[in-house]
């Protein structure tokens, strides 16, 4: 009789959820931590955090817009000019993934300082694929 008393509190135990805090694993309920550490200074967090994000809002549509109404725009914009490669990398393919969303673009274009850093960034680019052509 002990044994099947003692497979049911396994059971149960194994049910419960993890409820430890995981800073590069994304969920609906952690989203908005998650946003907050791109306000961190140190690189290897806000490399991690984008990362993060980027495979958060790939998942589903919906995870787009929870970060969206978080206002995760604002805080991406600060990094898509960033010195490290990689973390302007994941900033910018973050922002790339919210601006699919209906009104994404219209947030990141509403401030006109970001429009001007959209701007250089596309004649950066522009002009480095106009060099490399060599025309």
């Amino acid at each position: 009789m002990a044994k099947p008393l003692q497979k049911e509190r396994e059971n149960r135990s194994a049910e419960k959820k993890d409820t430890t805090f995981h800073p590069y694993t994304i969920s609906p309920e952690s989203a908005h931590t998650s946003i907050l550490l791109l306000e961190s200074a140190e690189p290897e967090i806000l490399c991690q955090t984008l990362r993060a994000i980027t495979k958060f809002a790939a998942q589903e549509m919906q995870n787009r817009y929870i970060l969206f109404d978080l206002n995760a725009i604002r805080y991406i914009l600060l990094h898509v000019e960033h010195v490290e490669l990689n973390i302007r990398r994941f900033a910018l393919k973050a922002l790339a993934q919210l601006c699919q969303l209906p009104r994404g673009p219209e947030q990141v274009l509403a401030d006109p300082h970001n429009l001007r850093k959209v701007a250089n960034m596309l004649v950066k680019v522009c002009l480095h694929c106009y060099v490399s052509e060599g025309t």
